[in-house]
């Protein structure tokens, strides 16, 4: 229980006090966990849409729930993504790149980089049908969470130390093989076709890998929180076109 109680700790803002004594290692089998996580947080954000879509249009619901999403993760990952547009398209050297990303200023790339995913993320919340948003609002999070797991697994760590080594090529078999049973189980229990969404998500993934490996030689800490937030995008396209 404690790498789980820790994996919603640290991608969520929900209140869980509880103190915990970690260690890496704990944070390491707990990445497991984040497909878990991922469908706590679409449950919480599908609630919100149950509860509002009879009183609001459709622009501004997906508005709010855009803004809850972004407020259940704690926007943890959009640092991840500003980080990691600010340095990959700077056109430096790798150690440039990486010294870029642990920078703490937002630069241009970054502010655009956040700008462009909430606004995408906004109007493909619009495009999609009330009712098959609903459904998709359940599995999003968890597909996106599990394009990170799926993508780490087969990755190397482009720095020498920094918190993606606790997940970045650390993913044991028996863990991956069991965040994939659960996030294909659970998708197809709540809605079969989102497995295309999810194949569009694990694409996408693996083409963000290899333009991070052609920069910085692996990935970053930075670099999946980016995935997660432009693999949330990719499915959210893939689903207003198909769905």
């Amino acid at each position: 229980m404690k790498p789980l109680i820790l994996m919603i700790q640290f991608l969520t803002r929900i209140p869980l006090k509880v103190t915990l004594d970690v260690t890496d290692d704990d944070f390491t089998s707990g990445f497991k966990y984040f497909p878990v996580v991922g469908s706590i947080i679409g449950g919480l954000i599908y609630a919100i849409h149950f509860i509002l879509h009879p009183y609001f249009n459709g622009f501004t619901l997906a508005v709010i729930l855009t803004l809850s999403y972004i407020y259940i993760t704690g926007g943890l990952h959009m640092d991840g993504l500003s980080d990691s547009a600010d340095g990959l398209f700077s056109g430096r050297s790798k150690e440039r790149i990486l010294e870029i990303m642990k920078d703490s200023r937002i630069g241009s790339n970054g502010a655009l980089a956040m700008v462009f995913v909430v606004l995408l993320k906004v109007a493909f919340f619009y495009e999609i049908d009330a009712a098959a948003l609903g459904k998709l609002l359940l599995t999003l999070p968890m597909m996106s969470k599990y394009v990170v797991v799926f993508t780490s697994a087969f990755s190397r760590y482009a720095r020498e130390d920094g918190m993606g080594n606790w997940f970045i090529g650390k993913v044991s078999g028996v863990d991956f093989l069991l965040a994939t049973i659960y996030t294909i189980g659970i998708t197809t229990l709540i809605e079969p076709r989102h497995l295309v969404l999810l194949a569009g998500g694990l694409c996408f993934g693996w083409l963000f890998r290899r333009f991070c490996y052609s920069h910085i030689d692996g990935m970053t800490g930075d670099t999946i929180g980016a995935l997660s937030e432009l693999a949330d995008v990719v499915i959210l396209c893939v689903g207003a076109l198909f769905l």
